[in-house]
């Protein structure tokens, strides 16, 4: 599979979680380091689906406890820091 198209489908998955968080009133931006981390260990055999297990496995935890210790929050940015995805609010 084509880099630009693991993006698209990653873009496709993403958003999914954005409009759920955005139901929420929370926005949520990744910078370039994320989206390296999460597609790493990319396995192109279950495609889109495991761009969406690796997303609710490594991501939204993160995102969870972000949103919980920050909670007067409305936007968050993840990046990764001492090869971990981390997510803070601003």
């Amino acid at each position: 599979m084509r880099r630009s198209d693991l993006g698209a489908l990653f873009d496709l998955e993403l958003g999914n979680l954005r409009r759920r968080l955005g139901k929420q009133g929370v926005e949520l931006d990744l910078d370039q380091a994320c989206f390296d981390y999460l597609l790493k260990h990319y396995d192109p055999r279950y495609g889109a689906r495991d761009i969406a297990r690796r997303l609710r496995a490594h991501l939204e935890p993160v995102v969870a406890r972000a949103i919980l210790s920050a909670p007067a929050s409305d936007r968050f940015i993840g990046f990764v820091q001492n090869n971990a995805l981390v997510v803070e609010g601003e």
